[in-house]
Protein backbone atom coordinates (compact mmCIF):
# COMPACT_ATOMS: atom_id res chain seq x y z
CA UNK A 1 0.00 0.00 0.00
CA UNK A 2 2.87 2.39 0.76
CA UNK A 3 4.40 1.73 -2.65
CA UNK A 4 1.08 2.48 -4.37
CA UNK A 5 0.74 5.77 -2.51
CA UNK A 6 4.30 6.80 -3.38
CA UNK A 7 3.66 5.97 -7.02
CA UNK A 8 0.42 7.94 -6.95
CA UNK A 9 2.17 10.90 -5.29
CA UNK A 10 4.82 10.96 -8.01
CA UNK A 11 2.06 10.80 -10.65
CA UNK A 12 0.27 13.75 -9.02
CA UNK A 13 3.48 15.83 -9.04
CA UNK A 14 3.95 15.10 -12.73
CA UNK A 15 0.35 16.11 -13.50
CA UNK A 16 0.68 19.32 -11.42
CA UNK A 17 3.88 20.17 -13.30
CA UNK A 18 2.12 19.42 -16.59
CA UNK A 19 -0.82 21.64 -15.55
CA UNK A 20 1.52 24.54 -14.69
CA UNK A 21 3.46 24.21 -17.91
CA UNK A 22 0.50 23.50 -20.19
CA UNK A 23 -2.72 25.03 -18.94
CA UNK A 24 -5.19 23.41 -21.27
CA UNK A 25 -8.24 21.15 -21.19
CA UNK A 26 -6.26 17.90 -20.88
CA UNK A 27 -4.09 19.11 -18.00
CA UNK A 28 -7.18 20.41 -16.20
CA UNK A 29 -8.91 17.01 -16.49
CA UNK A 30 -5.77 15.25 -15.27
CA UNK A 31 -5.52 17.49 -12.21
CA UNK A 32 -9.21 17.02 -11.43
CA UNK A 33 -8.85 13.25 -11.74
CA UNK A 34 -5.94 13.22 -9.27
CA UNK A 35 -7.97 15.19 -6.74
CA UNK A 36 -11.24 13.27 -7.06
CA UNK A 37 -9.87 9.70 -7.31
CA UNK A 38 -8.72 9.30 -3.66
CA UNK A 39 -11.99 10.73 -2.37
CA UNK A 40 -14.05 8.37 -4.51
CA UNK A 41 -11.99 5.35 -3.49
CA UNK A 42 -12.19 6.35 0.18
CA UNK A 43 -15.99 6.54 0.04
CA UNK A 44 -16.08 3.21 -1.82
CA UNK A 45 -14.04 1.20 0.72
CA UNK A 46 -15.74 2.82 3.71
CA UNK A 47 -19.11 1.76 2.33
CA UNK A 48 -17.80 -1.83 2.11
CA UNK A 49 -15.89 -2.13 5.37
CA UNK A 50 -18.95 -3.07 7.46
CA UNK A 51 -20.03 -5.64 4.89
CA UNK A 52 -17.08 -7.98 5.40
CA UNK A 53 -17.47 -10.89 7.82
CA UNK A 54 -14.66 -13.02 9.26
CA UNK A 55 -14.97 -16.18 11.38
CA UNK A 56 -12.02 -17.87 13.05
CA UNK A 57 -12.88 -21.57 13.19
CA UNK A 58 -10.86 -23.50 15.78
CA UNK A 59 -13.56 -26.00 16.75
CA UNK A 60 -12.22 -29.50 17.33
CA UNK A 61 -8.70 -28.23 16.64
CA UNK A 62 -6.11 -29.86 18.89
CA UNK A 63 -2.49 -29.32 17.99
CA UNK A 64 0.73 -31.20 18.59
CA UNK A 65 4.11 -29.57 19.02
CA UNK A 66 6.11 -29.59 15.79
CA UNK A 67 3.11 -30.72 13.71
CA UNK A 68 1.00 -28.65 11.33
CA UNK A 69 -2.26 -27.32 12.77
CA UNK A 70 -4.90 -26.35 10.17
CA UNK A 71 -6.57 -23.06 11.13
CA UNK A 72 -9.54 -22.02 9.01
CA UNK A 73 -10.79 -18.47 8.47
CA UNK A 74 -14.09 -17.95 6.70
CA UNK A 75 -14.34 -14.59 4.94
CA UNK A 76 -17.55 -13.36 3.30
CA UNK A 77 -18.69 -10.31 1.36
CA UNK A 78 -22.28 -9.38 2.23
CA UNK A 79 -22.46 -6.49 -0.23
CA UNK A 80 -23.43 -6.40 -3.91
CA UNK A 81 -20.10 -4.81 -4.85
CA UNK A 82 -16.74 -6.47 -5.27
CA UNK A 83 -14.04 -6.13 -2.66
CA UNK A 84 -10.75 -5.87 -4.57
CA UNK A 85 -8.60 -6.79 -1.57
CA UNK A 86 -9.51 -7.84 1.97
CA UNK A 87 -6.47 -7.71 4.26
CA UNK A 88 -6.56 -9.75 7.49
CA UNK A 89 -3.91 -9.60 10.21
CA UNK A 90 -3.61 -12.82 12.25
CA UNK A 91 -1.61 -12.47 15.47
CA UNK A 92 -0.21 -15.62 17.11
CA UNK A 93 0.95 -15.61 20.72
CA UNK A 94 2.33 -18.43 22.86
CA UNK A 95 0.71 -18.58 26.29
CA UNK A 96 3.77 -19.04 28.52
CA UNK A 97 6.11 -16.68 26.68
CA UNK A 98 6.06 -13.20 25.21
CA UNK A 99 6.64 -14.58 21.72
CA UNK A 100 4.37 -13.13 19.06
CA UNK A 101 4.09 -13.75 15.36
CA UNK A 102 1.98 -11.89 12.80
CA UNK A 103 0.66 -13.25 9.52
CA UNK A 104 -0.81 -11.02 6.82
CA UNK A 105 -3.52 -12.65 4.71
CA UNK A 106 -5.08 -11.12 1.61
CA UNK A 107 -8.02 -12.29 -0.46
CA UNK A 108 -10.25 -10.71 -3.18
CA UNK A 109 -14.00 -11.21 -2.84
CA UNK A 110 -16.71 -11.08 -5.46
CA UNK A 111 -20.20 -9.78 -4.56
CA UNK A 112 -21.91 -12.11 -2.04
CA UNK A 113 -18.93 -14.48 -2.08
CA UNK A 114 -17.72 -16.64 0.81
CA UNK A 115 -14.22 -18.06 0.93
CA UNK A 116 -12.36 -20.26 3.40
CA UNK A 117 -8.68 -19.59 4.02
CA UNK A 118 -6.55 -22.29 5.64
CA UNK A 119 -3.39 -21.41 7.52
CA UNK A 120 -1.08 -24.25 8.57
CA UNK A 121 0.70 -23.37 11.80
CA UNK A 122 3.55 -25.40 13.24
CA UNK A 123 3.84 -24.52 16.95
CA UNK A 124 7.25 -25.04 18.50
CA UNK A 125 6.06 -24.96 22.13
CA UNK A 126 3.57 -26.87 24.25
CA UNK A 127 0.77 -24.82 25.80
CA UNK A 128 -2.02 -22.50 24.75
CA UNK A 129 -1.72 -20.80 21.39
CA UNK A 130 -3.72 -17.57 21.25
CA UNK A 131 -4.99 -16.62 17.80
CA UNK A 132 -6.24 -13.07 17.32
CA UNK A 133 -7.68 -11.45 14.20
CA UNK A 134 -6.44 -7.99 15.03
CA UNK A 135 -7.14 -5.96 11.89
CA UNK A 136 -9.48 -6.36 8.94
CA UNK A 137 -9.21 -3.84 6.10
CA UNK A 138 -10.86 -3.44 2.70
CA UNK A 139 -8.48 -1.95 0.11
CA UNK A 140 -9.41 -0.30 -3.18
CA UNK A 141 -8.30 -1.42 -6.64
CA UNK A 142 -5.18 0.78 -6.58
CA UNK A 143 -4.31 0.17 -2.89
CA UNK A 144 -4.50 3.89 -2.15
CA UNK A 145 -7.17 3.89 0.56
CA UNK A 146 -8.43 1.39 3.12
CA UNK A 147 -11.52 1.01 5.27
CA UNK A 148 -11.02 -0.77 8.56
CA UNK A 149 -13.69 -3.07 9.98
CA UNK A 150 -14.18 -2.76 13.73
CA UNK A 151 -13.95 -6.42 14.64
CA UNK A 152 -11.62 -8.36 16.92
CA UNK A 153 -11.70 -12.15 17.19
CA UNK A 154 -9.70 -14.14 19.75
CA UNK A 155 -9.57 -17.94 19.98
CA UNK A 156 -7.28 -20.37 21.76
CA UNK A 157 -5.81 -23.63 20.51
CA UNK A 158 -4.32 -26.15 22.93
CA UNK A 159 -0.98 -27.57 21.80
CA UNK A 160 -0.09 -30.94 23.31
CA UNK A 161 3.01 -33.09 22.81
CA UNK A 162 3.08 -35.41 19.85
CA UNK A 163 2.26 -38.94 21.04
CA UNK A 164 3.51 -41.92 19.01
CA UNK A 165 1.30 -44.95 18.45
CA UNK A 166 3.27 -46.90 21.03
CA UNK A 167 4.74 -45.20 24.09
CA UNK A 168 7.21 -48.05 24.59
CA UNK A 169 7.23 -47.74 28.40
CA UNK A 170 6.69 -50.48 30.96
CA UNK A 171 5.83 -50.70 34.64
CA UNK A 172 7.97 -52.86 36.86
CA UNK A 173 6.40 -55.06 39.52
CA UNK A 174 8.10 -52.99 42.21
CA UNK A 175 6.45 -49.79 40.97
CA UNK A 176 2.91 -51.12 41.32
CA UNK A 177 3.30 -53.45 44.27
CA UNK A 178 2.57 -52.04 47.70
CA UNK A 179 4.26 -53.27 50.85
CA UNK A 180 1.12 -52.54 52.90
CA UNK A 181 -2.27 -54.23 52.97
CA UNK A 182 -4.10 -53.06 49.88
CA UNK A 183 -7.59 -53.28 48.50
CA UNK A 184 -6.65 -52.46 44.89
CA UNK A 185 -5.73 -55.13 42.39
CA UNK A 186 -4.67 -54.88 38.78
CA UNK A 187 -7.49 -55.52 36.27
CA UNK A 188 -4.90 -56.19 33.56
CA UNK A 189 -2.39 -58.70 34.90
CA UNK A 190 -2.49 -61.78 37.16
CA UNK A 191 -0.30 -62.13 40.22
CA UNK A 192 0.27 -64.25 43.30
CA UNK A 193 -2.12 -62.70 45.86
CA UNK A 194 -4.66 -65.45 46.60
CA UNK A 195 -6.89 -63.09 48.61
CA UNK A 196 -8.41 -61.85 45.35
CA UNK A 197 -9.29 -63.88 42.25
CA UNK A 198 -8.16 -62.39 38.95
CA UNK A 199 -9.97 -64.90 36.71
CA UNK A 200 -11.16 -68.50 36.74
CA UNK A 201 -9.70 -70.47 33.86
CA UNK A 202 -9.03 -74.02 32.75
CA UNK A 203 -6.19 -75.98 34.29
CA UNK A 204 -2.74 -75.68 32.71
CA UNK A 205 0.26 -77.92 33.33
CA UNK A 206 2.24 -76.50 36.23
CA UNK A 207 -0.75 -75.05 38.13
CA UNK A 208 -0.69 -75.84 41.85
CA UNK A 209 -3.29 -78.19 43.25
CA UNK A 210 -4.55 -75.78 45.92
CA UNK A 211 -5.57 -73.34 43.15
CA UNK A 212 -8.17 -75.76 41.76
CA UNK A 213 -11.79 -74.63 42.09
CA UNK A 214 -13.27 -78.02 43.05
CA UNK A 215 -16.97 -77.09 43.09
CA UNK A 216 -16.87 -75.42 39.68
CA UNK A 217 -14.75 -78.25 38.28
CA UNK A 218 -17.40 -80.76 39.38
CA UNK A 219 -20.16 -78.76 37.65
CA UNK A 220 -18.33 -78.22 34.36
CA UNK A 221 -16.55 -81.58 34.14
CA UNK A 222 -13.35 -79.59 33.42
CA UNK A 223 -10.59 -78.81 35.87
CA UNK A 224 -10.92 -75.08 36.66
CA UNK A 225 -8.27 -73.03 38.44
CA UNK A 226 -8.39 -69.76 40.36
CA UNK A 227 -5.88 -67.28 38.93
CA UNK A 228 -4.57 -65.05 41.73
CA UNK A 229 -4.54 -61.25 41.40
CA UNK A 230 -1.69 -58.80 41.33
CA UNK A 231 -1.88 -56.30 44.22
CA UNK A 232 -1.29 -52.68 43.35
CA UNK A 233 -1.60 -49.32 45.04
CA UNK A 234 -3.53 -46.95 42.80
CA UNK A 235 -2.31 -43.90 44.68
CA UNK A 236 0.17 -42.38 42.22
CA UNK A 237 0.83 -38.64 42.04
CA UNK A 238 2.63 -36.52 39.45
CA UNK A 239 4.18 -33.26 40.67
CA UNK A 240 5.12 -30.82 37.90
CA UNK A 241 7.59 -27.98 38.53
CA UNK A 242 6.73 -25.07 36.20
CA UNK A 243 10.05 -23.33 36.79
CA UNK A 244 11.81 -21.30 34.11
CA UNK A 245 14.69 -18.82 34.48
CA UNK A 246 13.66 -15.25 33.70
CA UNK A 247 16.08 -15.13 30.77
CA UNK A 248 13.72 -17.18 28.57
CA UNK A 249 16.57 -18.42 26.41
CA UNK A 250 15.81 -21.12 23.80
CA UNK A 251 17.24 -23.76 26.17
CA UNK A 252 15.04 -22.47 29.02
CA UNK A 253 11.96 -22.78 26.83
CA UNK A 254 13.01 -26.25 25.72
CA UNK A 255 13.26 -27.32 29.37
CA UNK A 256 9.73 -26.08 30.08
CA UNK A 257 8.45 -27.87 26.98
CA UNK A 258 10.24 -31.01 28.15
CA UNK A 259 8.60 -30.80 31.59
CA UNK A 260 5.12 -30.35 30.10
CA UNK A 261 5.68 -33.09 27.56
CA UNK A 262 6.94 -35.51 30.21
CA UNK A 263 3.96 -34.69 32.43
CA UNK A 264 1.51 -35.43 29.65
CA UNK A 265 3.28 -38.59 28.49
CA UNK A 266 3.60 -40.08 31.97
CA UNK A 267 -0.01 -39.32 32.84
CA UNK A 268 -1.19 -40.84 29.57
CA UNK A 269 0.99 -43.90 30.18
CA UNK A 270 -0.48 -44.40 33.66
CA UNK A 271 -4.00 -44.20 32.22
CA UNK A 272 -3.14 -46.77 29.57
CA UNK A 273 -1.82 -48.98 32.37
CA UNK A 274 -5.16 -48.73 34.18
CA UNK A 275 -3.88 -46.50 37.00
CA UNK A 276 -5.88 -43.49 38.11
CA UNK A 277 -3.70 -40.81 39.65
CA UNK A 278 -3.40 -37.18 40.71
CA UNK A 279 -1.71 -34.31 38.91
CA UNK A 280 -0.24 -31.44 40.97
CA UNK A 281 1.30 -28.13 39.92
CA UNK A 282 1.73 -24.61 41.29
CA UNK A 283 -0.16 -21.76 39.66
CA UNK A 284 2.04 -18.71 40.14
CA UNK A 285 -0.60 -16.35 38.75
CA UNK A 286 -3.30 -17.84 40.96
CA UNK A 287 -1.01 -17.84 43.97
CA UNK A 288 -1.36 -21.43 45.10
CA UNK A 289 -1.03 -25.16 44.40
CA UNK A 290 -3.48 -26.86 42.05
CA UNK A 291 -4.42 -30.50 41.67
CA UNK A 292 -6.66 -32.70 39.55
CA UNK A 293 -7.86 -36.29 39.72
CA UNK A 294 -7.04 -38.08 36.47
CA UNK A 295 -9.35 -41.00 35.69
CA UNK A 296 -9.50 -40.78 31.89
CA UNK A 297 -8.10 -38.81 28.95
CA UNK A 298 -10.83 -36.20 29.31
CA UNK A 299 -9.61 -35.43 32.84
CA UNK A 300 -6.04 -35.25 31.55
CA UNK A 301 -6.93 -32.81 28.77
CA UNK A 302 -8.90 -30.60 31.19
CA UNK A 303 -6.01 -30.59 33.69
CA UNK A 304 -3.40 -29.75 31.05
CA UNK A 305 -5.61 -26.96 29.67
CA UNK A 306 -5.93 -25.49 33.17
CA UNK A 307 -2.18 -25.80 33.69
CA UNK A 308 -1.54 -23.94 30.43
CA UNK A 309 -3.61 -20.96 31.62
CA UNK A 310 -1.23 -20.43 34.56
CA UNK A 311 2.16 -18.77 34.52
CA UNK A 312 5.76 -19.82 35.04
CA UNK A 313 7.93 -18.82 37.99
CA UNK A 314 11.66 -18.21 38.12
CA UNK A 315 12.70 -17.18 41.65
CA UNK A 316 12.24 -20.43 43.55
CA UNK A 317 10.87 -23.99 43.02
CA UNK A 318 7.39 -23.40 44.42
CA UNK A 319 6.14 -26.97 43.93
CA UNK A 320 9.15 -28.46 45.71
CA UNK A 321 8.73 -25.99 48.57
CA UNK A 322 5.10 -27.04 48.96
CA UNK A 323 6.19 -30.67 49.25
CA UNK A 324 8.89 -29.82 51.80
CA UNK A 325 6.59 -27.54 53.82
CA UNK A 326 3.92 -30.20 54.32
CA UNK A 327 5.16 -33.67 53.29
CA UNK A 328 2.19 -35.28 55.06
CA UNK A 329 -0.05 -33.99 52.25
CA UNK A 330 1.83 -36.19 49.79
CA UNK A 331 -0.32 -39.26 50.38
CA UNK A 332 0.59 -41.14 47.22
CA UNK A 333 2.32 -44.49 47.35
CA UNK A 334 4.38 -43.49 44.30
CA UNK A 335 5.44 -39.95 43.34
CA UNK A 336 6.68 -38.79 39.95
CA UNK A 337 8.39 -35.41 40.29
CA UNK A 338 9.07 -33.69 36.95
CA UNK A 339 11.49 -30.78 37.01
CA UNK A 340 13.84 -28.77 34.74
CA UNK A 341 16.41 -28.37 37.52
CA UNK A 342 17.76 -30.37 40.47
CA UNK A 343 16.83 -28.10 43.37
CA UNK A 344 18.62 -28.47 46.69
CA UNK A 345 15.28 -28.00 48.48
CA UNK A 346 14.49 -31.60 47.53
CA UNK A 347 17.27 -32.72 49.87
CA UNK A 348 15.00 -31.69 52.77
CA UNK A 349 12.20 -34.11 52.00
CA UNK A 350 11.74 -36.95 54.52
CA UNK A 351 13.54 -40.14 53.62
CA UNK A 352 10.26 -42.06 53.40
CA UNK A 353 9.08 -39.66 50.68
CA UNK A 354 12.42 -39.68 48.88
CA UNK A 355 12.32 -43.47 48.74
CA UNK A 356 9.02 -43.57 46.84
CA UNK A 357 9.80 -40.67 44.49
CA UNK A 358 11.01 -41.04 40.92
CA UNK A 359 12.44 -37.80 39.54
CA UNK A 360 12.33 -36.88 35.85
CA UNK A 361 15.08 -34.36 35.17
CA UNK A 362 14.37 -32.51 31.89
CA UNK A 363 17.42 -30.60 30.72
CA UNK A 364 19.43 -29.55 27.68
CA UNK A 365 23.14 -30.29 27.47
CA UNK A 366 25.23 -31.52 30.38
CA UNK A 367 23.41 -32.35 33.65
CA UNK A 368 24.13 -30.19 36.68
CA UNK A 369 25.82 -31.31 39.89
CA UNK A 370 23.51 -31.67 42.88
CA UNK A 371 23.43 -33.63 46.14
CA UNK A 372 20.02 -35.05 45.22
CA UNK A 373 21.68 -37.43 42.72
CA UNK A 374 22.50 -39.78 45.61
CA UNK A 375 19.06 -39.65 47.21
CA UNK A 376 16.61 -40.22 44.37
CA UNK A 377 16.10 -42.40 41.39
CA UNK A 378 16.60 -39.83 38.63
CA UNK A 379 15.62 -40.39 35.01
CA UNK A 380 17.24 -37.93 32.61
CA UNK A 381 15.09 -36.58 29.78
CA UNK A 382 16.49 -34.68 26.81
CA UNK A 383 14.14 -31.69 26.85
CA UNK A 384 14.89 -30.83 23.22
CA UNK A 385 13.82 -34.31 22.04
CA UNK A 386 12.13 -36.30 24.83
CA UNK A 387 10.60 -39.08 22.73
CA UNK A 388 13.67 -41.38 22.50
CA UNK A 389 14.10 -41.30 26.29
CA UNK A 390 10.60 -42.73 26.78
CA UNK A 391 11.23 -45.74 24.55
CA UNK A 392 11.84 -48.93 26.55
CA UNK A 393 11.65 -46.95 29.81
CA UNK A 394 10.86 -49.16 32.81
CA UNK A 395 9.48 -47.44 35.90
Amino acid sequence: MRRSRITYGVLCLVIVWFFIMYQNYVSFLGLGFCLVLPLGLFLYVNALREQVRVWLDTRDVLGNRGRDIPIKLQVSNDSKMAMPFVEITLQIKYGFYAEEKTLLLEVPLKPKEKRILQVDLQPMHVGNLQLKVGRIRVLDFFRLTAGRARKTLVNTVTVLPYVPDSLGMHLSDDFLRSSDDVTHFSPYKPGDDASETFVIREYRPGDKMHRIHWKLSAKTSDVMVRQASFPIENSVAIYTELYCPARYTPDDKSCVDGVLETTYMMSLFLLQSGIEHQLHWFDHAGGGPCSAEIADEGDLFAAMSEMFTGSLYWETPLMAKEMVKDPARVQANRVLYITPKLFEELDNLPYSLQRKTVMFYCHVGQPEDSPVWDRYRIIEIDAADPQPDFMDLVL
